[in-house]
């Protein structure tokens, strides 16, 4: 692998652990303000981002890589509203999106195919990601005023394993 973009592996690593981090802080406001399905949706989103991480980091070990864990910084946002975290988690899915997509352009031009093959997994979830993200926002903005749309939103959320 290209030097370069084993840094870049690496630092990705570190965004999807601050993912989890983002989420996690997420899932704590909800839960804060009784939102229970909110905040166990976005706990599971954490562990998601965990798992990106892993899978990143096993691919670099496994291809004889160096891997270099970095500090994750805490999440540095506050939320004003129950639309705000939702705002927050589609912004951060577009750049983390950005991210990968550099990844995957980088892989490609250094004519690195087994890692644009592998790439392209996180591709693909980046576009499950982001349409997730949208519905998400969407749909508060539709019933978050009305409690019983809020409380029916928050049932729904809580079903996620």
């Amino acid at each position: 692998m290209n030097k370069d973009l084993v840094r870049d592996f690496n630092e990705q690593i570190n965004q999807e652990f601050y993912s989890a981090y983002l989420y996690l802080k997420i899932s704590v406001y909800y839960r804060e303000r009784g939102l229970a399905g909110f905040g166990s949706w976005f706990l599971a989103q954490a562990r998601e981002e965990e798992e990106h991480a892993v899978k990143l980091l096993s691919y670099l070990a496994e291809s004889g890589q160096r891997v270099e864990l970095q500090e994750i910084a805490a999440p540095d946002v506050e939320f004003d509203g129950l639309e705000a975290p939702l705002l927050a988690a589609l912004e951060h899915e577009k750049a983390v999106t950005a991210r990968i997509n550099n990844l995957y352009d980088f892989a490609f031009t250094y004519k690195d195919f087994q890692t644009a093959d592998f790439l392209t997994w996180f591709v693909r979830e980046q576009r499950e990601e982001m349409e997730t993200a949208a519905g998400l926002l969407q749909k508060m903005k539709l019933f978050g005023a009305d409690a019983m749309g809020l409380y029916q939103l928050d049932k729904e959320l809580a079903e996620r394993k």
